[in-house]
């Protein structure tokens, strides 16, 4: 279906890729997929994960899947590597694709496209019958959640995309975006090359990108100058480039400009319109395979995101929010609920008597103000985009506290910026207050999402109490202690698929000496605690009954990897081990007990940030069961959940004492911690 009409529209494209080194036809790219496809199925691989910049390899491994009838998955390089961890395994993926191996690879291959990694699985989620991607989600709250689609959901936005634009006269697409978000996939692959257009293919850092949100708009300018590309996709953050070299005189070809990923200041798209740039807003969703509604040259109206696709149908609820049908997605991986006729997009919305949608905000985060009144913040946050210096907003508020921002800008004239803004909004959407950072909002962070979105209840969290809270002192005061623990070459060497058996034994014989003092520590603090700490004796409590008999799933651990239980039972601690111990309990027992809780900091957020992923490591390097890693696979999950509990814990410390303890506790358990990786033999 949607291969069979790519290669059909590719099999006369005389330059279907362009890069910065090479060019390929359209011929020339359906041979390369042919050849990886044939190699995915003798291979048997059925989830393929794409980890991979905007290369001319993305393209292939694309193609090769949809003719294999294999799953793809796109994997964005802008994660963090314990987020890449943890898609590829949600996804169940037994391949990855990279331009390198993966240190947890059972075996590699050398593809032409680049290092194919075969992994290990077991207990993969179903997915629904038809899925030929998954594309996980940029959802503004929570976990990713993988989103199932078939060669029809893609084909479908693809064709009323290519309707849209064909009269442009488009032969020159250049994406800007990664290939990994779902809108530049379909939108700048697949539109281009069924419009019989030539794709450029450049890695994110020649545009000037870096991450998810680093941007040198200068090389960005001078890249797009070089290319000369008709048409581009861009995020409402990338507009303001374009916009300079426009003020700027710079020559360029464009065309057509879509624009979405997040609602526009209408200032900015009617300054872009004042200056000529061809700029169309349009609206989608990954559950609804991208584009809904577009703005394009011959239906176009400011403020709006343009008319309705005719692969599909809006209407609106009763409260107002956007429904979709005809298009919808297959399903969540891992999810058997059956998908309802009208797909619930979470957002309110406008639509007119002649078909133009219009979107004001999300439904969930709408403030209701005291007088009853509605304020959508993407509204306001859109405003305060039009003002200079301004990079970034957030917008929250609700009836009590009222509506307040945080704006990201070098300016300090605060109280300037907030009247400027008030000046244009209506008396009740206005700002009670603003705050500024120079620091911008980071989807390292996760406090924005792939396309630009704010995740608005991290960003909520960070600025609960106003000032740094306790938990987010800890981290930053800790963080170079933490970094003697991360380098200790036992880490450094797991993490690069460097592991032996005798090292792992060695660090389970370590963990079960340390991990068995663990209960009774915690006894100890709670013994000491005084009459004002009850609460904080109550959570202690639930720590012990959740940590006790931990250190047996270690001995169960070292038997099931081919050691010796009984004999680490009777054997002594080296002499690393036994001060990182000795040092707590003489904390714990001459000094504030508190400082404990310094401890747990160190243990629990390595475990979330090394567990899981170490063991996917060992396991594939070493050919053990998963019962052999049990401590640090539970470690790695409970660990998680446990964190959320331990900042509402630590954010309820406000004893500067108290606080100082923890502190002093955290930086040197991470350097006793540190030592005891540092003490696992090296030698191969």
């Amino acid at each position: 279906m949607l291969y069979d009409a790519l290669a059909k529209a590719l099999a006369d494209n005389p330059c279907a890729l362009t890069t910065d080194s090479c060019q390929l036809s359209g011929p020339e790219l359906l041979a390369a997929a042919s050849e990886l496809a044939d190699r995915l199925t003798s291979l048997g691989v059925q989830r393929l994960g794409l980890l991979m910049d905007n290369e001319p390899a993305w393209a292939v491994a694309d193609l090769a899947a949809l003719k294999a009838k294999r799953v793809l998955v796109p994997i964005p390089t802008f994660f963090s590597r314990g987020q890449q961890m943890h898609l590829i395994g949600d996804a169940g993926l037994d391949a990855v694709l990279a331009p390198v191996a993966l240190p947890m690879a059972s075996k590699t291959i050398e593809t032409g496209q680049g290092v194919l990694s075969l992994l290990s699985v077991e207990g993969v989620k179903p997915l629904p019958e038809g899925t030929a991607k998954i594309t996980y989600t940029s959802g503004t709250t929570g976990t990713p959640k993988g989103v199932c689609l078939s060669e029809a959901n893609m084909l479908a936005v693809a064709s009323s995309l290519v309707a849209a634009t064909q009269d442009l006269g488009v032969e020159r697409h250049l994406c800007v975006l990664p290939l990994a978000v779902l809108l530049e996939n379909l939108g700048g692959l697949y539109v281009p090359w069924l419009a019989g257009a030539s794709v450029t293919l450049l890695p994110m850092a020649s545009l000037g990108m870096t991450g998810a949100s680093g941007l040198d708009a200068g090389k960005m300018l001078a890249t797009l100058g070089q290319y000369q590309p008709h048409s581009l996709i861009l995020v409402p953050g990338l507009l303001p480039v374009l916009l300079a070299g426009k003020v700027q005189g710079l020559a360029d070809s464009y065309r057509f400009i879509a624009l979405g990923g997040g609602k526009s200041a209408q200032g900015v798209l009617a300054q872009a319109a004042q200056l000529g740039l061809p700029v169309f807003e349009g609206y989608g969703l990954s559950e609804a395979a991208s584009v809904v509604a577009l703005n394009s040259p011959g239906a176009q109206r400011l403020g709006t995101v343009g008319k309705v696709l005719p692969h599909v149908e809006v209407k609106l609820s009763d409260s107002g929010e956007v429904l979709v049908r005809g298009n919808s997605f297959l399903g969540y991986l891992g999810e058997s609920e059956q998908q309802s006729e009208w797909l619930a997009t979470g957002d309110l919305g406008h639509l007119s008597e002649d078909g133009f949608l219009t979107i004001q905000g999300r439904s969930k985060d709408t403030i209701v103000t005291a007088m009853g009144r509605n304020v959508a913040p993407e509204w306001l946050e859109a405003e305060l985009g039009t003002i200079s210096g301004i990079k970034q907003a957030f917008v929250y508020g609700d009836e009590e506290q009222g509506i307040h921002a945080l704006v990201v800008t070098e300016r300090s004239d605060l109280d300037a910026i907030k009247a400027q803004l008030n000046a244009a909004l209506p008396d009740y959407a206005h700002l009670q207050s603003l705050m500024a950072t120079n620091e911008p909002f980071s989807a390292e962070r996760q406090e924005v999402t792939a396309n630009g979105r704010l995740r608005r209840q991290v960003l909520a969290k960070r600025l609960q109490g106003g000032p740094m809270s306790f938990f987010e002192r800890l981290k930053t005061e800790t963080r170079e202690a933490q970094q003697y623990l991360l380098s200790a070459p036992a880490i450094l060497a797991c993490q690069q698929g460097d592991v032996t058996l005798p090292r792992y034994l060695a660090f389970l014989n370590n963990a079960f000496h340390h991990v068995k003092h663990t209960v009774p520590l915690m006894m100890a603090c709670g013994t000491r605690l005084g009459d004002d700490k009850e609460w904080l004796r109550a959570a202690i409590a639930e720590y012990i009954e959740e940590e006790y008999g931990h250190h047996e799933w270690i001995l169960d651990d070292i038997a099931s990897a081919g050691g010796d239980k009984e004999q680490a039972r009777a054997s002594k601690p080296n002499f690393e081990t036994e001060m990182m111990v000795s040092y707590a309990y003489d904390s714990v027992n001459r000094g504030n007990p508190v400082s404990l809780f310094g401890m747990v900091w160190v243990l629990e957020g390595t475990s979330v940030n090394l567990a899981t992923p170490m063991a996917d490591v060992i396991r594939a390097k070493l050919g053990l069961p998963k019962a052999a890693c049990r401590y640090l696979y539970s470690h790695g999950s409970l660990d998680l959940e446990h964190i959320d509990f331990f900042e509402s814990l630590m954010n309820r410390i406000d004893n500067p004492a108290d606080q100082a303890a923890i502190i002093h506790m955290a930086n040197r358990m991470y350097r006793l911690y540190g030592d005891m990786f540092r003490s696992l033999p090296m030698e191969a």
